[in-house]
């Protein structure tokens, strides 16, 4: 969904570009680019970005990012809002649908490439892409561009949530929300995608798989 270049909201976004969000600037009104890859250290942001905004980061190409959990820092429970930083050759995450929860995409800065079960195409900045509960919500994204991209996710949080990992053939069952925190004792268990119907009309996983797998966790 391109939001139109005469738009109020498009406007919105290049506000958000500029000023940032959270405290954490994407760009200054001379496109300079802020924070930096690999040394694990933000550099001085001008309109007040802070280190300790960005709490969390993954470096397994080629997922790799650092991401801001806004809508936790806000004090949300309800819903999620992260901001994601994706290099130039990275991924956030591998082709995923979650089944209890939606999500919403908004390209702030850069290009990515998103890529669905109907196949890929490029998002800009300004572009909103919505990411509806069950597989034909999957998604990935990944900056094939030469520039950094920064990337809101909105989010409901639903639990318990099941998220199929269409890459690693996996269901991974969780009591809690995606993104949130386990609690003691949490389901979070990954098992292996039913076979299809024809070759498993029940559709069911063994339960020695399960036990399997229970028995990892202890």
């Amino acid at each position: 969904m391109p939001i139109p270049s005469d738009a109020t909201l498009a406007e919105a976004a290049r506000q958000m570009r500029m000023s940032g969000v959270g405290g954490l600037p994407v760009e200054d009104p001379q496109g300079t680019s802020w924070g930096s890859y690999g040394d694990g250290h933000n550099r001085a942001c001008p309109s007040g970005g802070k280190a300790r905004d960005w709490d969390g980061e993954r470096d397994e190409p080629p997922f790799r990012w650092r991401r801001a959990q806004i809508g936790r820092q806000a004090g949300a429970s309800a819903l999620g809002l992260s901001l994601f930083e994706v290099p130039p050759g990275a991924a956030t995450f591998q082709l995923h649908a979650h089944h209890a929860n939606e999500e919403l995409i908004i390209v702030l800065a850069g290009r990515l490439t998103l890529t669905t079960p109907e196949g890929e195409r490029e998002l800009e900045a300004g572009e909103v892409f919505s990411c509806v509960a069950g597989r034909e919500g999957a998604h990935r994204l990944d900056n094939r561009g030469d520039e950094p991209a920064r990337v809101l996710i909105a989010s409901t949080m639903v639990a318990p949530d099941i998220t199929e990992l269409r890459e690693d053939g996996q269901f991974w069952m969780r009591d809690y929300p995606p993104g949130g925190d386990p609690g003691t004792n949490a389901l979070d268990v990954k098992l292996p995608t039913p076979p299809p119907v024809s070759s498993n009309p029940t559709g069911r996983i063994s339960n020695s798989r399960v036990e399997e797998c229970l028995k990892d966790r202890s």
